[in-house]
């Protein structure tokens, strides 16, 4: 199966040939065989018969004719899941992850544009979600997962974090804004020769880079919201009020928390990466810690905009996603919480953007 950064997919009809219709060695071998004759369709990827895509009520034609060993084949197919970009990758796009000297994980994100915000009628929707039309003119490398414990400690010498018994590969948390910063200037420091520059990143790549080309109240759809801490479609992808139980003793009480999805004692955070990544490669987008944003809060307008940076003045600034903590209404793409610059909880760290 070939994965697009733009998460659509290609459906092949059973009449494909045998290659695609034997084992799976065969299928993967097949694949290759596309590749060395420069045929990939860029931006898509590729299931073999009797498979099922995510998003198979969306979709567009597509067919490409195309020769492989000296034999016609006609790819007759179905391309779904394209609703979040402007168009394909195109063949000089940087590679899709990259690692730092440091070992931190990043994934590409492609330019385009999306919805910011949420319809009317999203289930825990807030006043300030109005939906808008956004353009990222440039594509950006984000952080895989959240800064974690063990990251902040290479580069700060210190743990800051509230459960620091949860270990090395939990998010760093009980940062603020001002200390995030702080941890950026110092790794811009320590790789100055790499040409590029850490940040953190707008609200709007934020959420562009969390629905991944999605429309839905989270990654992978729509939430049914059953109790205050508990929603059809979160276990999966999001560590919530409500399913966010550990067994270290320096957790938080969350015995007394009602309307739970599974009951707990102590709630904290947890490993990065446990939970389903989304279309993109990025895990933990929503949930685990609220994620620190560069961009000063302020209300949305209905107009398109082009890589909005938020408001010039103003004392709070945006952390977006939920956190372990976040009830269900909470752990949404399009949810948003502000606080000064200053401001420290246990549930709040941040995600790297890398520029070039």
């Amino acid at each position: 199966m070939k994965t697009s950064s733009f998460g659509c997919e290609i459906h092949l009809p059973p009449a494909t040939p045998r290659a695609w219709s034997r084992t799976d060695e065969d299928a993967r071998r097949g694949w290759h065989q596309l590749e060395r004759h420069t045929i990939r369709a860029e931006g898509v990827s590729v299931y073999g018969p009797g498979s099922r895509g995510r998003h198979a009520d969306r979709g567009l034609g597509l067919a490409r004719q195309v020769w492989v060993a000296g034999l016609a084949l006609l790819l007759a197919s179905v391309v779904t899941g394209c609703d979040g970009g402007t168009g394909v990758g195109q063949a000089d796009e940087p590679a899709r992850e990259w690692r730092s000297p440091a070992g931190m994980e990043f994934v590409w994100i492609p330019a385009g544009s999306f919805e910011m915000g949420s319809p009317e009628g999203e289930a825990g929707r807030d006043d300030d979600e109005i939906q808008h039309e956004v353009r990222i003119s440039q594509g950006f490398w984000m952080g895989k997962y959240e800064v974690t414990q063990g990251e902040w400690v290479e580069v700060m010498g210190t743990n800051p974090s509230n459960f620091d018994e949860c270990g090395s590969r939990c998010p760093v948390e009980s940062v603020s804004w001002k200390d995030a910063q702080e941890f950026i200037g110092e790794l811009n420091r320590r790789e100055s020769s790499m040409g590029s520059e850490y940040r953190l990143p707008t609200e709007a790549e934020w959420e562009y880079a969390t629905r991944a080309g999605t429309t839905g109240a989270t990654p992978e759809g729509d939430l049914r919201i059953l109790g205050e801490s508990n929603a059809l479609g979160l276990d999966t992808q999001a560590w919530n009020a409500g399913n966010s139980g550990v067994t270290y003793t320096d957790a938080f009480d969350c015995s007394g928390w009602e309307e739970r999805q599974h009951e707990a004692v102590r709630c904290g955070t947890h490993p990065v990466g446990q939970k389903r990544a989304n279309g993109w490669g990025l895990h933990d987008v929503l949930g685990n810690v609220w994620e620190w944003t560069a961009d000063r809060y302020g209300e949305y307008t209905s107009d398109t905009v082009t890589d909005p940076r938020g408001l010039g003045t103003g004392s709070n600034r945006v952390y977006r996603g939920g956190g372990w903590s976040g009830t269900a209404g909470a752990i949404r793409s399009a949810d948003r919480s502000r606080s000064s610059t200053g401001y420290r909880h246990g549930g709040i760290g941040f995600r790297l953007v890398r520029t070039e």
